[in-house]
């Protein structure tokens, strides 16, 4: 009788020790954990020789849904970020946090910015580029590329 009274108080401080399930979002996504602070705007633009001096801005939110960014590109001054998740392209204004657009991502694999930032090439795994305006996202044109480009870009 000891050992069993015993093993179920054991039983129930294991239960009481166990971590508690993470907050699912919806599609079964873990929510994040902590509140994002509020974005506190760049004094500078951000360039690699800064990059060390730089206190923390904030979170980027996209739209949902939301997915883990897989390919990314900053402008040539710092100021722009446009980024490919699963399901969207989308841009942000890094000198203030807001987002600039959020639209359908197209099959894109990869993003650059224009030098002068206004437009973005993505391109997709056939070799299609496509070009989209800078601040909206919306499809400026397009071109076929090369298929065999293993997945390098370059431009002038």
């Amino acid at each position: 009788m000891r050992v069993s009274v015993l093993l179920i108080i054991i039983v129930l401080i294991a239960a009481a020790c166990a971590p508690a399930a993470l907050p699912q979002a919806d599609g079964g996504r873990n929510r994040p954990t902590l509140n994002a602070p509020t974005f506190v705007p760049a004094l500078t633009p951000i360039a690699a020789s800064n990059i060390a001096a730089l206190a923390y801005l904030g979170r980027l939110d996209a739209t949902a849904p939301t997915s883990t960014v897989f390919a990314y590109d900053f402008s040539p001054d710092g100021t722009r970020l446009a980024a490919l998740n699963n399901d969207l392209l989308v841009g942000w204004n890094l000198l203030d946090g807001g987002r600039l657009f959020a639209t359908a991502r197209n099959d894109l694999i990869g993003v650059v910015t224009s030098p002068d930032k206004t437009e973005l090439y993505g391109w997709r795994a056939n070799g299609e580029v496509l070009v989209l305006n800078a601040t909206g996202g919306t499809l400026l044109d397009g071109f076929m590329g090369s298929d065999s480009f293993a997945n390098s870009t370059a431009y002038d």
